[in-house]
């Protein structure tokens, strides 16, 4: 018996929906405006660097997930900086065999992309546990790169993330959809 649970799956849809109305009416052309650092979106400024930024993945829950695709809801608080560059939740099991230099990134913030290049990258450790059994050391720090990407200026109300990442020779790409709460 297949039990389906009415709440996930209407965000599931509501999620597509919500990310095809925004990019609806807006083509997408090679001389197309990109968002970059320093560019504000809806209120809010791209910046990097900010050293007492929180990661939004440390916000997120309910990942409904597919071959590849990630819908994930959050919801944060209004802070003053909310790092998303780094590679969201799941990645390492969903990409553990790919370097970081052989995939290529999208991001678009409430139906606008982003030209991640500017904002650089980063090198961080994730806890993570042994995948061996009767390793005497369980807990392990995994490497990950990011994006320097930082949202300042955070405006109350629902925002979309739309995230791609793609491997360059054409194989798996794998894709996170975020409905991104900010309370007021």
């Amino acid at each position: 018996m297949i039990n389906f649970d009415f709440a996930n799956v209407a965000k599931l849809v509501l999620g597509f929906f919500l990310a095809i109305s925004q990019l609806a009416g807006k083509p997408v052309t090679p001389h197309a405006s990109l968002l970059s650092l320093g560019d504000r979106i809806n209120g809010m400024t791209l910046s990097k660097g900010v050293d007492d930024a929180r990661s939004l993945w440390t916000f997120c829950f309910n990942a409904l997930e597919g071959e590849g695709s990630y819908i994930l809801d959050c919801h944060v608080p209004a802070k003053d900086s909310l790092r998303m560059g780094n590679v969201p939740l799941y990645a390492n099991q969903a990409m553990p065999d790919l370097d970081w230099s052989d995939l290529v990134w999208e991001l678009s913030i409430d139906g606008q992309a982003v030209n991640v290049e500017p904002f650089e990258t980063f090198d961080y450790g994730m806890p993570g546990m042994s995948e061996i059994p009767a390793a005497p050391v369980l807990e392990t720090f995994r490497r990950g790169t990011g994006w320097n990407i930082v949202l300042t200026d955070l405006q109350p109300g629902q925002h979309t993330l739309w995230l791609v990442a793609g491997n360059k020779t054409g194989g798996d790409s794998y894709t996170w959809f975020v409905n991104l709460e900010i309370e007021g």
